[in-house]
């Protein structure tokens, strides 16, 4: 296999994975829900450092976006329950997203190395 057909089957095994993500946002959602600020602080000090050590400026400016939003409304943070404290359907939820994440990981890793030689 060349590099190009493990990005693509990565890629196609992202956009699986987005799609299954929005499907279940959109099946769980609830009139009154607001976003969560604490989160977008996160991503922008996420994104901002990776803009920087790849050069893509778009990552640079949409982390500090999302910085900039989140320390904004710092006031609005919301509270995160403790692990002991959420329902065993939250629990299982956060176990399977905490899966998934971690086999996105691996796969980037195996395809990255399996590019390199």
């Amino acid at each position: 296999m060349n590099q190009r057909t493990l990005m693509f089957v990565l890629a196609i095994l992202i956009f699986i994975g987005f799609v299954i993500a929005v499907i279940a946002a959109y099946t769980r959602r609830k009139e009154n829900r607001k976003p969560n600020y604490k989160l977008f602080f996160i991503i922008g000090i996420c994104w901002t450092p990776l803009g920087i050590a790849t050069q893509n400026y778009v990552f640079i400016i949409i982390g500090l976006v999302f910085f900039i939003v989140g320390i904004i409304n710092k006031k609005n943070w919301k509270a995160q329950p403790k692990w002991n404290e959420l329902s065993p359907e939250a629990k299982k939820i956060k176990i399977a997203m905490m899966i998934f994440l971690a086999a996105i990981l691996v796969l980037g890793i195996v395809f990255y190395l399996i590019a390199q030689y």
